[in-house]
């Protein structure tokens, strides 16, 4: 009984995110993403759409992805939500 005790008491720990290696992951990300060459012109957004495209996925999240015109994409990505009272649109531009 103690040993259970102990597991419970201990467990939130373990789920307990270590915010210091989150915050170096999503700084080294956020370098990794603006260090893509997305000038414009010409404004190709491949290499961007790849990179955010692969993170979403890698979170479990579905990524439509969209070329409206040649090298020029837009990505939506959808979370589902616990509300019924709408939805948030997250939006960016992925050249410069």
């Amino acid at each position: 009984m103690r040993w259970l005790l102990l597991l419970l008491l201990i467990a939130p720990a373990w789920a307990e995110p270590d915010f210091a290696v989150e915050a170096k992951r999503a700084e080294q990300l956020l370098g990794d993403y603006v260090r893509i060459a997305t000038v414009n012109p010409p404004a190709d957004t491949r290499a961007s759409a790849d990179f955010v495209q692969k993170l979403l996925e890698s979170e479990g999240i579905t990524v439509e992805r969209f070329e409206s015109v040649p090298n020029k994409v837009n990505l939506v990505a959808r979370l589902p939500g616990q509300s019924r009272q709408g939805s948030v649109v997250l939006l960016h531009h992925m050249d410069v």
